[in-house]
C-alpha cells in the first residue's frame, strides 16, 4: 500500500525531493487491515518535478526482522485553484512487492485544500487484468490548526472495499489527530495517533513518530 499520494507538493511545478522515516507500532493499511506485527519502520523517498513525481516506500518489520513490502510509484499531479480554494488530481501507476506476491495498481486521488482538506482516493489492482472489482474508494477530512509553532490536525477517514484483497464492505471509521512541529524551513518532525473503529475490519489503536525532509 504505497503512501506516495498522500504527499501534496508544495507545488506541482517546483522541482522537490520528500524523505521521511517513520516509526509506528504497526503498519496499518488505508483498508484498516494490519500487517505484519509490528512495531513498524517506513521509509519514504519521492522526487517530482512539473507534476511528474517517483516513489519508493518501504516497509521493515522489527519483530519479524525483515522487509515485509516495498512500493514503487509514479505519478502525475494537477493543480488548480479558485476561490473555492486549492485542488490536486494524482493519478499514477504502483508496483507493490509483497513477501510472497506482488500487484499492479492504479490510483486516481482528488484532493482539495479549504476550510476543511478533503482527500478522496480510488484504488485498482489490475494484476490479473482488467475486471469491474478490486476497488478500494478512501475518504478522508481534515483540518489542519497552527497551535503556537505546531501543526495539530485532526481527522477522520474511511473505506469502502470492493473485493479487495477479498473484502467487501465498509472497513472503518478512523479517529486520527496528528502533531508536527518546523524544525527549519526543510525539516520537520511529527507525531501521530489513531484509534480506528472496525466494521469489517477490527478495532485498533496505533501511533508513530518521525522526521519529514522537503528540498
Amino acid at each position: 500500500m504505497s503512501v506516495c499520494s498522500v504527499v501534496i507538493p508544495l507545488s506541482s511545478n517546483a522541482a522537490e525531493i520528500t524523505l521521511a522515516e517513520t516509526f509506528s507500532t504497526d503498519y496499518i493499511t488505508k483498508s484498516g487491515s494490519q500487517i505484519g506485527t509490528g512495531p513498524v519502520s517506513q521509509t519514504l523517498f519521492k522526487a517530482g518535478h512539473a507534476g511528474w513525481y517517483g516513489c519508493v516506500w518501504n516497509n521493515y518489520d522489527f519483530q519479524m526482522g525483515k522487509t515485509t513490502e516495498t512500493d514503487l510509484s509514479i505519478g502525475k499531479i494537477f493543480q488548480t485553484e479558485n476561490h473555492y480554494g486549492k485542488f490536486f488530481f494524482d493519478l499514477s501507476y504502483q508496483y507493490w512487492l509483497e513477501e510472497k506476491a506482488f500487484e499492479h495498481v492504479l490510483e486516481v486521488a482528488i484532493k482539495h485544500q479549504g476550510t476543511v482538506n478533503t482527500s478522496v482516493v480510488w484504488t485498482k489492482l489490475i494484476t490479473d487484468g482488467p475486471d469491474f472489482d478490486r476497488n478500494r474508494f478512501y475518504l478522508e477530512l481534515s483540518k489542519p490548526l497552527v497551535v503556537n509553532s505546531f501543526l495539530i490536525t485532526p481527522s477522520v477517514s474511511t473505506a469502502y472495499l470492493d473485493n479487495f484483497f477479498g473484502s467487501r464492505g465498509l472497513a472503518h471509521v478512523t479517529v486520527r489527530l496528528k502533531g508536527e512541529y518546523q524544525i527549519n524551513k526543510n525539516l520537520s518532525v511529527f507525531l501521530q495517533v489513531n484509534g480506528q473503529k472496525g466494521i469489517i475490519k477490527k478495532d485498533l489503536l496505533y501511533g508513530g513518530t518521525g522526521l519529514k525532509w522537503i528540498f
